[in-house]
């Protein structure tokens, strides 16, 4: 569960009880927007938000990833030059691959279109592939060729 300026929670007895998350955002100063469980691994979950810092300019939305369900968590992902996060932005975990990640960052302003980020845990790089198209709003998998991804898209396709 993510929290506004004080991180994110976690259970592990359905919500009878809750702890909290360590890692997330300078001594737990962060809001969580997103949060998916990679289905190659249960345990390993990824989380985007913004980190508030300590002081004031030091914000930044992150990608945090947990090996342990929830309960512990690093930084992998920062917003740079090369890389934009917004706040609740689309993850995507490889349905097979617990270390592979993919999100995006897309929108009509200036007919842009879309960067699909594939971020690789194993070797800690983000690359992107760029398309036309804005308004990608859900990503899956062929379930019989894991290599095969869709993109929905909430706007109509160009012609």
């Amino acid at each position: 569960m993510g929290l506004s300026n004080t991180g994110v929670r976690h259970t592990e007895n359905g919500g009878a009880s809750w702890a909290t998350s360590t890692g997330v955002g300078a001594v737990g100063n962060a809001n969580a927007f997103a949060v998916t469980f990679a289905s190659a691994d249960s345990s390993v979950v990824y989380l985007q938000g913004f980190d508030l810092g300590t002081a004031i300019g030091e914000e930044v939305r992150r990608i945090w990833r947990s090996a342990d369900g929830g309960g512990s968590f690093q930084a992998v992902v920062a917003e740079s030059p090369e890389v934009t996060l917004t706040n609740g932005v689309l993850l995507v975990p490889h349905p097979t691959d617990s270390d592979v990640l993919y999100f995006e960052f897309g929108t009509y302003f200036q007919g842009y279109g879309t960067d699909i980020y594939r971020y690789d845990h194993a070797t800690g790089n983000v690359t992107t592939t760029h398309n036309s198209y804005d308004d990608v709003s859900s990503i899956a998998f062929n379930p019989a060729d894991a290599s095969v991804m869709y993109f929905g898209l909430t706007a109509a396709a160009p012609n």
